[in-house]
């Protein structure tokens, strides 16, 4: 009895983890004027609530200063994906915050589509 209760709650572990899984994926290229941004760390977050957010994934971009990320994280209600993005543009160190949009967002484990967000350019 013990192992079919065990069974039973493994079971439903992992079909209430598949249900709140949630991905997106973002990609785009990083500049700073005509100069592609190469090996800068970009990172994407869930905000989960004002006091948590959910590390979904993170990269660095290419010698063109081409990204790419997809991720992953739980929750119940749809997630706040963002974008951080922090670098270093002709001697000024630069932020950038960027809210992906959440229709991108899927309830599956594997990234279906890429949010692109094209040429950014930091300078």
């Amino acid at each position: 009895m013990s192992n079919v209760m065990l069974c039973i709650l493994t079971a439903s572990a992992m079909c209430s983890n598949a249900l709140l899984s949630q991905s997106l994926g973002i990609r785009g290229v990083l500049r700073c004027g005509s100069t592609p941004l190469s090996n800068q760390s970009v990172r994407l977050y869930a905000k989960k609530s004002p006091l948590a957010d959910a590390h979904m994934a993170s990269n660095t971009t290419d010698s063109m200063g081409v990204f790419y990320l997809g991720g992953t994280a739980s929750g119940i209600l749809p997630l706040s994906p963002v974008l951080f993005v922090e670098s270093d543009c002709r001697g000024k160190a630069v932020k950038m915050e960027l809210r992906a949009s959440k229709t991108y967002l899927t309830r599956t484990k594997d990234v279906k589509e890429f949010f692109d967000i094209g040429i950014v350019n930091l300078q």
